[in-house]
């Protein structure tokens, strides 16, 4: 599970969500103590904008397979139906969540971690050791309707068809060119560049959470009605790796 921590800091106007938990893999627990930092994020009125970030060499490397391929060989179908849920409900609460939202992407940013990413508004990426990626080809997944909209909200097709269709790795100097990110930063240098960044996108005035979250749910309309589908879960149980 999500051994690790979930640390909240608040400076001045914008939150801090790091997550130290290794790679930061995404399973139930991930998902769940996820929310919680979000919760406190929300329910504190002084904060105006918000940036996620994690420690070492991972912003996030994807879906936690080894947990879920023991959970669907343990036949703990309702543990995965309810990872997938969660996982969908967070998505769709963070590309609508009512303050400015900036993924400073502190190493490799890969599969549901780049998903993840592209549902902030913004992101920044380390220079130097890090890839994003969305390789699920790779790895025999499909990707649903929701992600693919998503990745060509954001990417053009060329992009988004080598990203998708191909799994393409890319540096950070791609990843900037493509469009997956706004802005480059020296590793030492990145999370002070996020908070200038999120100074500056809040601006002198800021903005009104409940006229920001309404505007982001009808610019992003076409996503959220897309209905969330349960991938087949027989995938997952040759995922996970033999206990020793």
């Amino acid at each position: 599970m999500a051994s690790g921590k979930f640390r909240v800091e608040v400076r001045g106007k914008i939150a801090v969500v790091t997550t130290d938990c290794g790679e930061n893999r995404f399973n139930l627990d991930f998902v769940n103590k996820l929310n919680k930092a979000l919760d406190e994020v929300e329910s504190n009125p002084n904060v105006q904008a918000v940036i996620t970030t994690g420690i070492g060499k991972f912003f996030s490397n994807g879906l936690d397979v080894n947990w879920m391929g023991q959970v669907a060989k343990n036949n703990q179908v309702s543990e995965l139906i309810k990872f997938f849920e969660g996982i969908h409900a967070l998505n769709r609460r963070m590309i609508t969540f009512p303050v400015p939202t900036i993924a400073a992407i502190n190493g490799h940013c890969v599969a549901q971690g780049g998903f993840w990413a592209l549902h902030h508004d913004y992101r920044l990426m380390r220079t130097k050791r890090s890839w994003f990626s969305l390789p699920e080809v790779h790895l025999k997944l499909p990707i649903g309707e929701h992600n693919i909209k998503l990745v060509r909200m954001k990417v053009n097709g060329d992009v988004a068809r080598d990203s998708l269709v191909f799994g393409k790795w890319y540096s950070p100097e791609e990843s900037l060119q493509a469009g997956f990110v706004d802005q480059l930063a020296e590793p030492e240098e990145l999370l002070e560049s996020a908070i200038k960044f999120a100074h500056q996108c809040l601006g002198t005035r800021g903005f009104d959470r409940g006229t920001l979250k309404a505007m982001k749910e009808n610019v992003y309309k076409d996503l959220l009605d897309v209905e969330d589908t349960m991938p087949d879960l027989n995938r997952y149980t040759k995922l996970a790796k033999p206990k020793l």
